[in-house]
């Protein structure tokens, strides 16, 4: 009796699967299954620099916070003749509250090694010496940044510890200011020592343009050839520039990617439009 019992319960059960699965469209379709999400694509490698790069150290105490690493840089690209002077590109960067070792030369922002290297590898510039200080100390504010800089001393400071590879061309030194390396009236790109120095031109990528700024930079460019380059996501008065600078080269730069800022992505494109035609091949 109790296994007739277990047989019938066994048959219905049979029954019930069995009819589910033939019912078909009287039964609930099962939901479809997610897609899966496109996969995001990787961001295209970063080329390495070509060429090579010498870290030491300089203003030290004034410039750094205590225990920084060497603060000064300078990038030799590849095919800069030993035999002979290559000029030098001199960058101020911008304000540094994060306390970053080298801006513009690696993660998080630019590596502007590779945008000289792209420059030199197309034949639109000469083969040259890229160099840079760091600032660290107090660099939260940008009326602060650079105070009293020395470009000479700088210059001969990258000389030495180049130490005899390559040898600095004093007649084509170009000073690149980005952001906060020119909104100190008196220090950065208007420091005295950078007017001594009559560089082939002062390059200001996406400054400040205070009130007190404006004359600044007028009479900076009535000395030196001037080149500002600006992006309209930062709202300055630049007619008032245009106005007071008729000698300045003022430039817009449109369309630049958004991410992480257009005040970031203008520093490389800035200075692969002026430098070619600063240090272009003879």
């Amino acid at each position: 009796m109790r296994r007739s019992a277990l047989a019938c319960l066994l048959a219905l059960a049979t029954l019930a699967v069995g009819g589910g699965a033939r019912a078909g469209n009287d039964a609930p379709a099962a939901p479809a299954p997610t897609p899966l999400p496109a996969p995001t694509p990787l961001p295209a490698p970063v080329p390495a620099p070509l060429g090579t790069t010498t870290v030491f150290p300089y203003e030290q105490q004034r410039l750094l916070t205590p225990g920084s690493p060497s603060g000064g840089l300078a990038y030799v690209t590849l095919g800069a003749p030993h035999d002979t002077s290559v000029p030098v590109v001199v960058f101020l960067h911008g304000m540094n509250a994060f306390g970053q070792m080298h801006m513009g030369f690696g993660a998080p922002f630019t590596d502007l090694r590779t945008t000289v290297d792209a420059l030199v590898g197309a034949g639109r510039v000469v083969p040259l010496v890229l160099a840079a200080p760091t600032h660290t100390r107090s660099a939260y504010a940008a009326r602060r940044m650079w105070p009293d800089f020395d470009l000479n001393d700088f210059l001969d400071a990258t000389e030495a510890a180049l130490g005899g590879s390559v040898h600095l061309d004093r007649t084509r030194v170009v000073v690149v200011a980005h952001s906060g390396g020119a909104c100190n009236p008196t220090g950065g790109i208007f420091s005295p020592s950078v007017r001594k120095a009559s560089p082939l031109a002062v390059v200001a990528i996406d400054t400040c343009l205070y009130d007190d700024l404006i004359p600044e930079l007028a009479s900076l460019a009535a000395a030196v050839p001037l080149r500002f380059y600006w992006q309209p996501a930062w709202s300055r008065p630049v007619d008032a520039l245009k106005d007071a600078c008729a000698s300045c080269a003022i430039e817009e730069i449109g369309d630049l990617p958004q991410k992480p800022s257009p005040h970031l992505t203008i520093l490389p494109e800035a200075l692969a439009r002026a430098l070619p035609d600063v240090l272009a091949l003879p």
